[in-house]
């Protein structure tokens, strides 16, 4: 079971949280935060076991346990932004093969206003939230493209 655990949340993280992925390999720290985010589960998936809940239950619940501090994916959310307020730049990235890359220089490069809001999934829709971010992806490209043309 806990192999399987470990699988889907590498699945989740891959997916949803590429630059955390990216992060934890290039520190050779991946299966180590794997390990870890199992061991924290431990009471949880015991008790469920114990409690004689199904297979299926268990691993839903414990995936859920394991990434609740991963969403909302700013991934994901910048992804969103881009795709639907800087479409050309987007398809830019995405043909060119830097879309993942240039992310996840977002993210850092956002970081700031994601943590002034305190991101989390209760205000994720917020509009001066998203407000803030935009600015910030403009504010990038507007210093990506300078710097491409110097």
């Amino acid at each position: 079971m806990e192999q399987k655990l470990i699988e889907e949340l590498r699945t989740y993280i891959t997916y949803h949280n590429p630059d955390l992925f990216i992060k934890l390999r290039s520190h050779c720290s991946l299966q180590s935060y794997l390990e870890k985010k199992i061991k924290e589960i431990q009471p949880l998936l015991k008790r469920m076991t114990t409690e004689g809940c199904p297979e299926y239950v268990i691993e839903q619940l414990c995936i859920v346990e394991m990434t609740a501090s991963l969403r909302p994916s700013k991934f994901k959310y910048i992804r969103r932004l881009l795709k639907d307020k800087f479409y050309e730049d987007y398809n830019q990235m995405k043909e060119a093969g830097t879309l993942t890359y240039e992310i996840i220089q977002l993210i850092d490069w956002c970081e700031d206003g994601f943590e002034s809001f305190d991101f989390n999934e209760d205000n994720e829709e917020d509009v001066l939230l998203r407000e803030v971010i935009r600015q910030g992806i403009k504010h990038y490209m507007k210093v990506k493209w300078a710097t491409k043309k110097s």
